[in-house]
């Protein structure tokens, strides 16, 4: 081989190499990019959880009209949120709960066996 065709042997390679890596951050960015749409839509996604729309004393007994279901993003979600007021109907409230407090199995008494668990 002459030096000038090694030269450019060299030269192709490096410019091979150099697209490559470019390519692939490329590509890896479009995925991160994906990722964190798909994540961000997620977040933002709609639950559905109990609110109490007026205070509710320690021992008393929870009704409907004590309560409102609201729809928020899952991120703001508390793992133990109650997502139906029929849970709640009917029980005790274990602690004083205030008005526009999301209600969560802890605050019933008794409280709900198994509920918020993960496994």
């Amino acid at each position: 081989m002459t030096r000038l065709a090694v030269i450019f042997f060299v030269a192709f390679t490096l410019l091979g190499a150099l697209f490559y890596v470019w390519k692939s951050d490329t590509d890896e960015q479009a995925v991160a990019a994906t990722r964190m749409k798909d994540l961000e839509e997620k977040m933002n996604a709609k639950g559905i959880v109990v609110y109490a729309i007026r205070d509710i004393p320690e021992g008393a007994l929870i009704t409907a009209d004590a309560l409102e279901q609201r729809a928020v993003a899952q991120s703001k979600i508390p793992q133990t949120a109650l997502s139906l007021s029929s849970v709640a109907v009917g029980k005790k409230a274990k602690y004083g709960i205030i008005s526009g407090q999301i209600l969560a199995e802890h605050d019933l008494d008794p409280p709900i066996p198994g509920l918020g668990k993960i496994e």
